[in-house]
């Protein structure tokens, strides 16, 4: 006789209680055996059957999903939370390298192969989800993760390479202007108000070589500021005001040049011969220095 679907719920909760109780009491010689033979069947799957054994999880973890009602769904959720800490606690270094590897090479692989929609709603829920996080976690749980957001991002920026420095440096410009431009008032006050407060905090806490970078960095960069805005000052204040004293022609000041009128051509009229010096545009210089003369 077919089992019922209740009898079947029985049998699955059984079963699942039988295996939690075994693999609380397994020690570690057992529990290194078994995880040993589970990698090595995953290292002999193909890839269509891992992805057909991920999909089928899926779809099962979706399934029970819709038949949760909110409290079982709270329940479920708590003791999956419950679970993963007991087992990250209770794991080795090798297990925990094991699990991290596996969960980048997972998440590479997921993301390389989602949709665009798929993209927008894990991003989505990763925001709230942040954001609830942040809200809910107590003032060590803050601390402890600003330190180690920090030291993550110190560790990063030490290793990578010129080409990710620069496009991190361009993705975080563009996104601050992109902040920065749909910010309101109360935003942008707030957010100046953190930056003076962080800014006088950092500089009461930096040691004297840090100190003295600092103040030298902004010395580079004032220099370097006062030379552009030099250059441009010189640039933008260049007229054309020069006449060559020969075709009369107007040129900027870089286009004429002072020829030293020691012989004077035969060709050069009474005033210009008695000059000493003439200032002439680049073609007149080239032909007063040439040994040529004007046919009369």
């Amino acid at each position: 006789m077919p089992e019922t679907s209740t009898q079947r719920k029985r049998r699955l909760e059984k079963e699942r209680q039988a295996r939690q109780v075994k693999l609380e009491n397994e020690d570690e010689v057992s529990k290194s055996v078994r995880l040993s033979k589970r990698k090595k069947r995953e290292q002999e799957r193909s890839e269509e059957e891992k992805l057909a054994i991920q999909q089928k999880d899926r779809e099962r973890k979706a399934a029970a999903a819709l038949n949760r009602n909110q409290n079982e769904q709270i329940s479920h959720f708590a003791k999956e939370k419950q679970r993963k800490y007991l087992a990250r606690v209770n794991e080795t270094s090798d297990t925990n390298l094991s699990r991290l590897a596996y969960q980048r090479e997972y998440a590479t692989e997921a993301r390389a192969n989602e949709s665009s929609d798929d993209n927008l709603s894990r991003l989505a829920y990763q925001r709230e989800y942040a954001t609830e996080a942040r809200a809910n976690e107590s003032t060590d749980d803050n601390l402890s993760r600003l330190a180690y957001q920090r030291e993550y991002a110190t560790e990063a920026r030490a290793n990578e390479s010129t080409d990710d420095n620069l496009s991190r440096l361009a993705y975080q410009r563009e996104y601050a202007t992109e902040a920065r431009a749909n910010e309101s008032s109360d935003d942008n006050l707030s957010r100046l108000a953190y930056q003076r407060e962080y800014a006088t905090e950092a500089r009461a806490n930096e040691t004297p070589e840090e100190h003295e970078a600092r103040l030298q960095r902004l010395r580079i960069e004032y220099a370097q500021r006062m030379a552009s805005v030099e250059e441009f000052n010189k640039t933008i204040n260049t007229f054309c005001d020069k006449n060559c004293d020969i075709c009369e022609k107007k040129c900027y000041p870089d286009q004429v040049a002072n020829y030293q009128n020691v012989t004077p051509k035969p060709y050069l009229p009474t005033e210009l011969a008695e000059k000493e010096v003439l200032i002439v545009c680049h073609r007149c210089h080239t032909h007063l220095k040439s040994h040529n003369s004007i046919s009369t």
